[in-house]
């Protein structure tokens, strides 16, 4: 059972156009994963900044110890205890970005 030559560009034909497909398919994936790690990344440093943005209430409740003058190392003691926390609980909600296997589920 031999084939014509027109049968096998058809054949390479059909193999280039699903291997393009494969590729492409795998590019997207590679892009999906880079915007989710981009948006988790994003989250995260929100987080931090939203946390240490407390540190301004810190100082209008307690101007005396709290300022950019003397108490500026209790301001950044709060700034960064406020961060962290807040960075805690972004982990806890979104602990790593969703990532998917071959077929794109996602893998928990």
């Amino acid at each position: 059972m031999w084939l014509d030559p027109s049968s096998m560009e058809e054949i390479e034909r059909e193999f280039m156009s699903l291997s393009d497909y494969r590729n492409k398919e795998r590019f997207i994936m590679k892009e999906k994963t880079k915007n989710r790690l981009i948006n988790w990344a994003k989250g995260l440093v929100s987080a931090a900044l939203g946390g240490a943005s407390t540190s301004v209430g810190v100082m209008l409740a307690e101007p005396a110890t709290f300022n950019i003058g003397d108490g500026l190392g209790s301001l950044v003691k709060v700034c960064g205890v406020s961060a962290v926390v807040a960075m805690a609980a972004y982990l806890k909600k979104s602990p790593l970005f969703p990532t998917t296997n071959a077929k794109g589920d996602v893998i928990k």
